[in-house]
């Protein structure tokens, strides 16, 4: 011993409770945001069916499969960066991928094109949960994470019912003769709807750019030091 006190490391203070809420009220927003997105062709059966002609198996590939294929392994590399990068600017990229491509959507000349989009969808959005839930925990104190997480939870909850009843709502305002649009020519509601849906989350993703990337915690610093390991410890716990 020679009487010398280790340095204990000391962790940031966690944000203002008023700006951790405000963060987390643009992330409920853009979760339901993505909810509208990714129910959007749901509602639109019919034109969409009539315009290209596809069968119902078809469109349950459209509407599941094309989405689910690449908002499931997207998140795979996406967990990788959000554990490493900037966790407010992926959701931003990812923001505008989903967003561009809802409007892009409303663009698709056949339904190859259209099932691309739904991809694209799918990518963009596999990146929001699980980016939140990791700022979320670094935004608030463990004595209030378990209400932060319940309220952000509420926007998967809330937003698969209200995506509809927006989705709708988009599509009623929206003329049934659909509208001619400046260097773009006349589009079908159908369209039209996908554009309108797709433009908010663009806004929102402006609005991101206020939110500011939280300190990482050092509670997990047992974990982060055997981030190295990767994949190669994952199966070595599995052979035991």
């Amino acid at each position: 011993m020679d009487g010398k006190a280790q340095a204990t490391p000391v962790e940031a203070p966690y944000p203002p409770l008023r700006y951790a809420w405000y963060v987390i009220g643009v992330l409920f927003v853009a979760t339901l945001l993505s909810q509208l997105d990714r129910q959007l062709p749901a509602l639109l059966v019919r034109p969409i069916r009539a315009e290209f002609g596809i069968s119902d198996t078809a469109f349950s590939f459209l509407q599941g499969y094309a989405f689910a294929l690449f908002y499931t392994f997207a998140g795979l590399p996406f967990g990788w960066l959000i554990d490493r990068t900037i966790r407010r600017n992926l959701i931003i990229i990812g923001m505008v991928v989903w967003s561009v491509m809802t409007v892009l959507s409303g663009f698709a000349q056949t339904y190859e094109h259209l099932v691309m989009t739904r991809m694209g969808v799918g990518i963009g959005e596999a990146v929001l949960a699980p980016a939140a839930y990791s700022m979320i925990a670094d935004y608030v104190a463990p004595d209030r994470r378990g209400r932060a997480f319940s309220v952000y939870y509420l926007a998967l909850a809330i937003g698969s019912g209200a995506s509809l009843v927006l989705g709708a709502l988009i599509a009623h305002i929206v003329p049934d003769a659909g509208l001619t649009l400046p260097w773009v020519g006349a589009m079908a509601q159908w369209r039209l709807t996908f554009l309108v849906a797709g433009a908010p989350g663009l806004l929102l993703a402006l609005l991101l750019l206020t939110i500011r990337e939280p300190v990482r915690r050092d509670t997990a610093a047992a974990l982060l030091s055997r981030a190295g390991a990767g994949w190669a410890d994952f199966f070595s716990h599995l052979k035991r």
